[in-house]
């Protein structure tokens, strides 16, 4: 029984000592690499993000580890993105990413570790990265080691055994034909666009080459040109080929993301095609994916009716106080209204007018011609012409002054040439030529001023009082008997005196991620809205910041920015605020410390 006992005991004793032996020797390994987020067999989508992880163990048999570092020269094939942790924490002193580390092309991420880093601490280190989308071949392969130095039993550099991950790119993209300028009206210049679209998404690989291109038009179509030419142009051009051809288009790469666009310019006659019939355009072309070979990318098309033209004359207007003026304003603040129109019609519209009709309260103190796209000069010199009308003069208006081209916005400031003492403002126009189709606005035109009172007759004006603004929008369709007329007006009641707040919260500690017990900063603006009428009391307002549930608060600090204003003097912070789990934050002055705006 004796000898039975001792036997089990000792081979127990030798089985615990080779177990600990075998983890004494697992743990002793200072650093591994593996691939982490990546797909069966290490594969990866170009353009996808995957991640190494190093794991550290400080081995160190003598105390602790002096002078560690984690260090990766990343492949060439891969992109650095971000690592974690991001910033320095726990043992990582500090992280520093070199890219085209001595000018070899490729990134290094250096993890300087805490000294001393005591004997048996250990963690992991993840570097994300990603194959380029696009640029890189299917079938790539990144092979990466990373060293740790000063992690071992002794001082050295310890090298990981490679790590492997192969790239996965597929050609992804497609043919898309566009009709341009719908409906396709017959006589008249229309356009196609021919789109090869290489799609963005993950695993896209670029095209290297494109072409032929072969677009094939509906019998008897008259091509006008195309951007870039064809390769039958000038000669082909008012004639009406069957196909057109473009051996190579594209500026190559076309990258994952992006297209090769040729537009066409055609004109169906009305002698060919009957009003009402539709017509069917395609074309199709042979790609090369990156490392790969050509392929046929299928058919883009479109069909579409042919039509004839019927003119349709039209204009948006509207009125609008201006963005970010007071809305509504008190007495005798500065507010602007502001004009916008376009022409949303088929047709051109000529001697494009607008006639404000300003309230007898406004003083107006500028006006602006507002600046434009697709819009020709008044006349010469001139792009948009201002005139004015003033009370003693009904019916007559004159110059104020212009800008010297429709994509010129000018100010003209009130007083204008020519109103004399007790004369004031009753309109204001604005003259402009040609307003071709689609024509737009880049800026707007204003009016600026304030309301007074007694208003400009001399009558009483008061709070709570609706102000009304209209203006008239008149323009000619000279080919036809349709002109067009537009009204807009704007209504206000008359605001008391007001304040507008405009807080802010702005992180301080950037855009993470963040560790657990990481310090995180954010800074609170107290601020009042430059619509704002009046300053405001400190001691009217209060300051709050209700926390999310997984951050505890560490502290505060006021900056003044520059105000001389006091910090406030009283302050709260109450725990589960509510019963929600969540602490908030308030923030009080007392009466008397001053006014902020």
């Amino acid at each position: 029984m004796r000898s039975l006992v001792g036997f089990k005991v000792a081979a127990m004793a030798v089985m615990a000592m080779w177990m600990l032996l075998l983890g004494a020797a697992a743990i002793a390994q200072p650093l591994s690499k593996s691939a982490i987020q990546v797909d069966p067999g290490n594969t990866k989508l170009i353009g996808a993000t995957f991640g190494y992880r190093l794991t550290y163990n400080c081995s160190s048999t003598s105390g602790p580890c002096l002078n560690a570092e984690v260090v990766d020269l990343l492949p060439a094939e891969v992109q650095y993105v971000s690592t974690v942790p991001s910033s320095p924490t726990g043992d990582v002193a500090s992280i520093t990413v070199t890219p085209n580390f001595g000018g070899s092309g490729r990134t290094r991420v250096r993890f300087l570790m805490q000294t001393p880093l005591t004997a048996g601490n250990s963690g992991d280190l993840i570097i994300n990265v990603r194959f380029p989308n696009g640029s890189t071949p299917n079938g790539a392969v990144a092979i990466n080691s990373a060293d740790g130095i000063n992690l071992g039993a002794s001082p050295g550099t310890f090298t990981t055994p490679p790590v492997n991950v192969t790239a996965v790119g597929s050609l992804q993209a497609s043919l898309q034909k566009t009709l341009l300028s719908s409906p396709a009206n017959l006589d008249l210049p229309e356009s196609y666009r021919l789109r090869i679209a290489v799609s963005g998404s993950n695993g896209s690989l670029n095209l290297t080459s494109v072409g032929p291109v072969v677009d094939t038009l509906p019998p008897g179509t008259v091509f006008n040109g195309a951007t870039p030419a064809a390769d039958c142009e000038p000669g082909c051009v008012g004639t009406t080929p069957a196909s057109l051809i473009w051996s190579s288009p594209c500026s190559l790469p076309v990258a994952a993301g992006s297209n090769c666009d040729i537009t066409v310019n055609v004109v169906f006659p009305s002698a060919t095609f009957t009003s009402g019939t539709s017509v069917t355009n395609s074309f199709t072309t042979t790609a090369t994916p990156l490392g790969q070979p050509p392929q046929s990318l299928g058919v883009g098309t479109v069909t579409h009716p042919v039509t004839t033209f019927v003119a349709a004359p039209g204009m948006s207007f509207s009125k609008n106080m201006a963005g970010g003026t007071p809305n509504p304003p008190t007495l005798n603040q500065t507010f602007s209204y502001d004009l916008n129109f376009a022409n949303n019609g088929n047709v051109p519209l000529d001697n494009l007018t607008i006639i404000d009709t300003l309230p007898l309260s406004f003083q107006l103190s500028s006006v602006s011609t507002g600046a434009y796209n697709n819009l020709a000069n008044f006349g010469a010199g001139e792009g948009v012409r201002v005139s004015y009308e003033k009370n003693t003069a009904p019916g007559v208006f004159t110059l104020w002054g212009s800008s010297p081209g429709t994509g010129t916005n000018t100010t003209l400031s009130a007083p204008p040439p020519g109103l004399g003492v007790g004369e004031y403002l009753t309109r204001v126009r604005w003259e402009m030529g040609t307003a071709a189709v689609g024509m737009g606005i880049a800026t707007r035109p204003l009016l600026t001023g304030t309301i007074i009172n007694p208003d400009n007759a001399g009558n009483p004006v008061a709070i709570g009082n609706v102000i009304q603004n209209c203006a008239d929008l008149t323009a000619v369709y000279s080919a036809g008997p349709s002109n067009v007329n537009r009204n807009a007006c704007r209504n206000f009641t008359l605001s008391g005196s007001f304040v507008q707040l405009n807080p802010a919260k702005d992180n301080l500690s950037g855009g993470g991620p963040f560790n657990p017990g990481q310090t995180v900063s954010w800074r609170l603006r107290v601020r009042s809205a430059a619509q704002s009428s009046d300053p405001v009391a400190l001691s009217d307002l209060i300051a709050t910041d209700l926390l999310p549930i997984n951050l505890n608060f560490a502290g505060w600090t006021f900056d003044a920015q520059g105000t001389g204003l006091p910090a406030p003097q009283v302050f709260e912070q109450i725990p589960n605020f509510a019963g929600t789990g969540r602490t908030l934050l308030r923030w009080r002055w007392n009466a008397g410390s001053g006014n902020l705006g």
